[in-house]
């Protein structure tokens, strides 16, 4: 069973007339991290509400670990932790977990253990009884993903988990999240910041103006065919000459060289040629484009105002 199947899912505003959501269709399987990305008002967030039972569908259905949507049930062993993080401001991490906790029906010695573990897990131990408002925000994203997991769920909805956190803050949430992956959790991330998504999700898809373009895994998204990247020691116009009849395509730029090739034996043929000129190859690689490339390359079209890619 799917952790969350979404079958020609619709989504119309009636002030304005807005089709949020076009006929949105995939599923997520269980244990697997899921990245949604879209520019801005593509339909996100209307899918990830949607799926909470916060905003009413107009048309299709979906499931969340085989429970119709929207449905209590479907919601009960769900985590969510939205983009923006409001907090009573008398409040510290500890009456928040305890407070939220009560209201997913967590109470007593469980829900103080609970507590002190999530603040572990999070690395906000020993900021648990200073006051929320004066946490800077990638302390309070690490609050708002304790949150999201207070209840257990088997199913979390990450809004912009990584967002004003510093590199050191980044990975460290990136290593969470593959834990709870390890722990047969279901991530479900939203995020702008294409370098995470393509470093901790499993599969992603690509939302622009309320309908899927591209959905598959990170290796299929990325992958330019049989195209590599040479670096050698000496090159002439007659290794062009040479290389040109060998491969599909060859460019050089002084002393590094882009092929395409149709099989592997056409690559093995341009490496047998370099050799037999006595030419050195310091350098081989398998080129690929990054998440980013597929991203502009499928909504140049519309807006991509908002996403950026991190180092």
């Amino acid at each position: 069973m799917n952790a969350i199947e979404i079958n020609n899912l619709k989504k119309t505003y009636r002030k304005g007339g807005v089709h949020a959501l076009r006929g949105v269709s995939f599923t997520v399987g269980r244990g697997e991290i899921f990245g949604l990305l879209g520019p801005n008002g593509a339909g996100k967030t209307t899918l990830v509400k949607t799926l909470l039972g916060i905003t009413r569908r107009t048309a299709g259905n979906a499931k969340i670990l085989g429970r119709p949507i929207p449905s209590a049930a479907s919601r009960r062993r769900v985590g969510f932790m939205p983009e923006d993080l409001i907090f009573p401001a008398y409040m510290n991490a500890r009456c928040a977990l305890k407070t939220f906790g009560g209201m997913k029906g967590v109470r007593g010695a469980e829900i103080k253990g609970r507590v002190a573990d999530l603040l572990r897990l999070v690395g906000m131990q020993d900021y648990g009884t200073m006051k929320i408002n004066r946490y800077s925000r990638g302390m309070r994203r690490r609050i708002g993903i304790a949150l999201a997991l207070l209840g257990g769920p088997d199913v979390v909805f990450l809004d912009e988990p990584t967002d004003g956190l510093d590199p050191m803050g980044r990975k460290y949430v990136r290593d969470m999240l593959l834990e709870l992956k390890n722990d047969g959790k279901t991530v479900f991330l939203n995020s702008h910041l294409l370098g995470e998504v393509e470093m901790i999700c499993d599969r992603v898809a690509i939302l622009s103006q309320g309908k899927v373009l591209r959905l598959g895994a990170i290796d299929e998204l990325t992958s330019t065919g049989e195209r590599y990247h040479l670096l050698v020691t000496n090159a002439d116009a007659a290794l062009d000459e040479a290389m040109s009849g060998i491969v599909s395509q060859y460019r050089r730029d002084g002393l590094e060289i882009s092929i395409a090739t149709r099989d592997g034996r056409e690559l093995d043929a341009a490496v047998d040629m370099l050799r037999s000129r006595a030419i050195g190859l310091r350098e081989l690689t398998r080129q690929r484009k990054t998440l980013e490339d597929v991203f502009f390359t499928l909504t140049s079209g519309g807006n991509g105002g908002g996403l950026s890619r991190s180092n």
